[in-house]
Order: C-alpha cells, then structure tokens, then sequence
C-alpha cells in the first residue's frame, strides 16, 4: 500500500475538515479528531511541533473566517499541539544519542591509580565504536607554597597513566566534561574532580581487556570487558510492538473527554483513535496487520474497532479523511477497516 506524507495527509485532512464542516456539537469532536492526528504525528517523529502547530493554527483561522461562532476547540485557543506534544518535541530536537555513542561493552570494576601528586578512581569503562569513555573521580593534596612546575589539575594527573589494550594499542587519556572543586586542607588545600574521560584514539576491533598502569610499585592494573550479549538478526518482523502501535495502544482506552463544560462521550471518543488510527496506517507507521487493530493483549474489544473506512460516519472523504470528521457523505472506496486489516 502506498504511503503518504505526513504534512501532506494532515493538510488534506483539515481542508477536508474545513470543506465539510457545520455549526453544532459536531464541530468539537471534529477538531479534536484532526488535532489528535497532529499530536501523534509529534509524538512519533513524524512532523514537528512546528510545523503541526502552524498547520493547526492555519486550520483555526479559516474555521473563523467562515463565521463559526466561538466554540471550544475551534476559536478559543484550543487547537493546538498539547503542551505533552511540544515538551517531548524539544526534548528530540535537543539530538538523540548517536549509534555511535551505543555501549559495545560495560565495566564498572573500580580501578585505583596513584599518581606523582593525586589519587585517581575510575569507576566504569564504556567501550562504543566512536571510543573508550571512563568516569573518573579524583583528589589532591596541594601543600602551600610556590606552585608546582606545569599545574597542578586532571589533565596533568592523566599523563601520568598509562592505558593498552590486547592488541598492543596505547590510549591517552583526555579529560571530556566534569567538576572540579578546592577545599582547605592540612597545610595548603585539596582539589577534587569528578567527571568523564576519553581514551584516544578510537579502538579497532573487539577489545577484550584494559590495562592500566601508573608510577607506583604495584603492577598494572588488567579490566575484563565482556563481549556484548547476541542479540537475533535478520529481515524479520520485530518481536516488539512498533512506536505506533504503543502510541494507539495507550489512546484507545479513553472513552470519554470533558473541556470546558464540553463533554465528548464514547462513540465521539471511538471516532478519534479511528481517525489517528487511519492516518497512522495511511503515513505507513502502523502496519496494517497489526493485531492491536482486531484484538487487545487482554482480549478485551475497543469500541473504535468497531469502526471502518467504509461503513457510516467512518468512511472517507476524497481517499483520505474519514468522515468522522465532519459527518459527511461517505465517498466510498475500500479503506481500513480495523476488524479485518488489509494487507
């Protein structure tokens, strides 16, 4: 089945809205059917807030400019994105962690290091395929006096440790993000840091092992690094759930919605997650043969289930919208019916 985009089927779905549209209590299911659709598209990676909030806020207008009186969800600021939505978009533009950044292997064995002139604790080893990164905490006993020849601080403490691996590869240890802080102490004052490190360059290959030495009578020091866990591979349908089907799976149960003194019951509430059903289906995040569209984990049945792209107030408009929106005429064709996926 082909797929649609996006920004392209939730414009067509308001100028669909917008063409079949009516004063009266159809008018509010109506707009939160289309504003549910741009919040799943959010929250799903689909469209940005941006982009849907505009969409929404185009939508508002032209409902106005037809002379509906003021109603909730159309001209009292009521469609729009939900506040959810927008928190969860800034969090994804904030950047994701990369592949790269994805442990291959963990340690948390605490390895001990004395230096010249501080103590340095690395508590965990995270080995990825940009690098080695460690956490590291240490402290200093800086007596009073003249300071010492070319500082005193981390990146000073760190040359003084030596880290190889089995393959005979050297790291240098650079300091990566962290604290640092000074307190009085016996006869001068003690410095403390506390934060990440990177082992340089990047590692090629497996690493099995660590080796870390440093400028003391005991030996150096060896870290075991677990390979990581097989996880199955191939081109088949993934055990888990996709995003989509989680998303509808947590809209579904509600069956009845108040605003305002306005009060949306369950075959209003049905016709909603049938829309953002539909168009999750249309935009090709959830697959047709999802079983959440015939059967909950539980057995249970939703009344939305009930509902089809074909039968009723659920039928399409033009190819694309369900009437639902704005109980128009259906303009039939074979759709989505949620009882029996198509395939």
């Amino acid at each position: 089945m082909d797929q649609e985009d996006p920004e392209g089927f939730l414009r067509s779905l308001t100028a669909d809205a917008l063409q079949h549209a009516r004063a009266g209590p159809r008018l509010l299911p109506a707009s939160l059917s289309i504003q549910a659709v741009a919040n799943a598209f959010v929250m799903l990676g689909l469209l940005s807030e941006q982009r849907a909030e505009q969409m929404l806020a185009d939508h508002k207008a032209a409902l106005e400019r037809k002379g509906f009186p003021q109603a909730w969800g159309v001209t009292t600021g009521e469609l729009t994105v939900r506040p959810g939505a927008h928190g969860y978009w800034e969090a994804r533009a904030a950047g994701q962690e990369q592949l790269t950044e994805i442990p291959l292997s963990v340690t948390a064995d605490r390895v001990h290091c004395p230096v010249s002139f501080a103590d340095l604790l690395f508590t965990w080893i995270k080995v990825t395929p940009a690098g080695i990164r460690m956490r590291v905490h240490g402290t200093a006993a800086v007596p009073a006096g003249p300071a010492r020849p070319g500082g005193i601080g981390l990146p000073q403490a760190l040359a003084e440790v030596t880290v190889s691996d089995e393959w005979g590869r050297s790291y240098r240890l650079t300091p990566a993000g962290g604290v640092g802080a000074s307190r009085p102490g016996d006869g001068g004052h003690v410095l403390t840091w506390d934060g990440e490190v990177v082992a340089e360059p990047e590692p090629h290959g497996t690493i099995h092992w660590l080796e870390f030495g440093c400028p003391s009578p005991d030996a150096p020091r060896r870290v075991l690094l677990s390979p990581p866990a097989a996880v199955t591979v191939g081109t088949t349908a993934p055990a888990w759930p996709t995003a989509a089907e989680c998303y509808l799976a947590a809209l579904a149960p509600m069956t009845r919605y108040s605003i305002n003194e306005a009060e949306l019951g369950p075959e209003d509430t049905a016709q909603i997650v049938a829309t953002v059903a539909d168009a999750l289906i249309a935009v090709g995040a959830l697959p047709a043969a999802s079983t959440l569209l015939r059967d909950f984990p539980d057995g249970s049945t939703r009344a939305w289930q009930g509902l089809s792209c074909t039968d009723g107030a659920a039928a399409p408009i033009s190819g694309r919208a369900p009437t639902l929106l704005m109980g128009a005429p259906s303009a039939r064709r074979p759709g989505f019916r949620s009882t029996t996926p198509r395939p």
